[in-house]
């Protein structure tokens, strides 16, 4: 199996697919527990809001998030 997790696995914070997975479960955990929440948002709205999130997870994963200078010196 070797090792199984990523090189720079230290700074997986500052990458968007985390941090925008990482504010959907702190967004449905408010929701289920904030009753005053649950009546400010409708389950549509709320919906929305998850799709939004999973939306940007997937971008996150997708979109080149090294920095410049990393990318140059690969080449």
């Amino acid at each position: 199996m070797g090792n199984m997790l990523i090189e720079d696995w230290k700074s997986a914070y500052k990458w968007l697919s985390v941090q925008m997975a990482a504010l959907l479960g702190v967004f449905t955990v408010l929701y289920d527990q904030l009753t005053m929440l649950q009546a400010v948002l409708t389950p549509q709205v709320f919906h929305g809001i998850q799709v939004a999130a999973v939306v940007g997870v997937v971008a996150g994963r997708v979109i080149n998030q090294a920095p410049k200078a990393v990318e140059e010196k690969k080449e």
